[in-house]
């Protein structure tokens, strides 16, 4: 109600969006987590894909319920290289990039 109000306070900058995907470490050497926030719950199979689209490592659907979904993905033997990450839903793809040392 102040023509000249400021606001105060600290962003919440760590807090995870809805559907952003994020693995760590990144880059990773040996294995990374993969963890997204769901607005509903969801059966996702994983698919980790090289620079030709070739999948390299997949993971078969599992049910995660509403909330932060969280999984181990294992990268040992997978070449160095930038990678794609495709988590596929019922009615949903999640993206996101892995890089591996």
């Amino acid at each position: 109600f102040y023509p000249n109000q400021v606001e105060v306070g600290v962003p919440e900058v760590n807090r995870p969006q809805t559907g952003a995907l994020r693995c760590f470490p990144n880059p990773a050497t040996s294995d990374c987590a993969v963890a997204l926030v769901l607005d509903s719950p969801d059966k996702l199979g994983v698919q980790v894909l090289d620079a030709a689209g070739r999948v390299v490592r997949s993971l078969p659907a599992q049910a995660f319920g509403a909330g932060m979904a969280r999984l181990q993905l294992d990268v040992n033997g997978v070449a160095s290289g930038l990678y794609t990450i495709l988590l596929r839903g019922d009615h949903s793809l999640y993206t996101g990039r892995l890089m591996v040392q």
